[in-house]
């Protein structure tokens, strides 16, 4: 009796949960997406570190509908390529032997007063 209700817990999710994990999922995938698109089109990284964050939100979706361990491992997968996109964009700002924004406005306006 005990392990039937357990199981039928896990099996399917209550229904406002359910509604926001979609919620969540969404909102990856359209951010993920649009970041990506911001980054290429922007160009201050490599074009690639754009396109691996639209694919690894377009992974992090298509691990919805899977279940048990391929959802685990797909899920897994997508978080440590965004970490590794996130982590060689953090690296690509610090090492650049550009001034920043700023200083160059800064800079800029005052040659031209």
């Amino acid at each position: 009796m005990y392990r039937s209700g357990f199981c039928r817990l896990f099996v399917r999710p209550p229904a406002p949960f359910l509604a926001l994990l979609i919620t969540l999922l969404a909102t990856q995938l359209v951010g993920g997406v649009l970041l990506g698109i911001a980054t290429i089109r922007a160009r201050i990284f490599q074009s690639w570190i754009g396109w691996l964050l639209i694919v690894s939100s377009v992974i992090a979706a298509a691990s919805f509908p899977l279940e048990g361990i391929a959802s685990t491992l797909v899920t897994a997968g997508s978080d440590l390529l965004l970490m590794a996109v996130l982590a060689w964009s953090g690296y690509h700002l610090t090492k650049t032997s550009e001034p920043p924004v700023q200083e160059a406005l800064t800079a800029t306006q005052t040659a031209s007063a």
